[in-house]
């Protein structure tokens, strides 16, 4: 399972990728094909991370897949080969309420290229495809202007106090993903549209492409709401 951004390819962690992060880790780099560094893993993703994931993997088998740990993988270029830059993923399922929880890291040496913003947004895109969810909240610190900054880009805002002293928490709602959408549609209808049902087809076209089934169902309605306003008015 993989995802795709500008410069990055993300691999969804599995059991086998997290026995040999616990057993033999000099064999990760042949498993994601590429470069691992000595300096990983990075931030948060420790031992008791593994651990916590290798047990969701055991108990939820491959339904588990996609609803954890992510890998970054930088793009091969001319000055380097692909390289494994951080990890971001989820907390898990959604939770009763729609609720899923992101959380992301970035090697020092490969910050302030913009690849946890990426990495974020993709995930981001990509958990609000899902039925059931309804937001994505992040927990950061005052302490880590980066970090906030790249919840803020995309599209989190602060909402309080976190779970443990010294963390903010941020949120992101399916209806803000929801207003995106509406916008896009709109200028792709003002754009291309002449008559209802196209403005509509193009629109949920557009729609899941930017947030996969629930996006193509709202930008369908959304595009025939619009449509037919700009259709009465050329008219009169």
């Amino acid at each position: 399972m993989t995802l795709r951004t500008e410069n990055l390819t993300l691999i969804a962690s599995t059991l086998a990728h997290i026995r040999i992060e616990l057993e033999t880790p000099e064999l990760l780099a042949e498993l994601l094909g590429a470069t691992v560094s000595s300096a990983w893993p990075s931030g948060e993703y420790d031992r008791d991370a593994m651990e916590f994931f290798k047990t969701c993997f055991e108990e939820g088998g491959k339904d588990a897949e996609g609803w954890y740990g992510w890998y970054a993988i930088r793009d091969a270029d001319e000055t380097s080969p692909a390289t494994l830059v951080g990890a971001g993923g989820y907390f898990g399922p959604p939770d009763a309420d729609g609720t899923v929880e992101i959380g992301y890291s970035v090697l020092p040496a490969w910050q302030r290229h913009g690849y946890a913003t990426q990495m974020t947004d993709a995930l981001v895109r990509n958990v609000f495809s899902m039925l059931h969810v309804e937001r994505v909240i992040a927990h950061t610190t005052e302490e880590n202007p980066a970090s906030i900054a790249v919840l803020a880009r995309c599209g989190f805002s602060a909402t309080g106090e976190g779970r443990e002293l010294g963390l903010i928490a941020t949120l992101i709602s399916a209806f803000a993903g929801f207003a995106l959408f509406a916008f896009c549609g709109y200028w792709m209808i003002a754009l291309f549209s002449s008559n209802g049902f196209d403005s509509s087809l193009e629109a949920s076209v557009t729609g899941f492409l930017f947030f996969g089934p629930v996006g193509a169902l709202t930008g369908g309605i959304v595009g025939f709401i619009f449509s037919k306003r700009a259709l009465a008015k050329s008219d009169n």
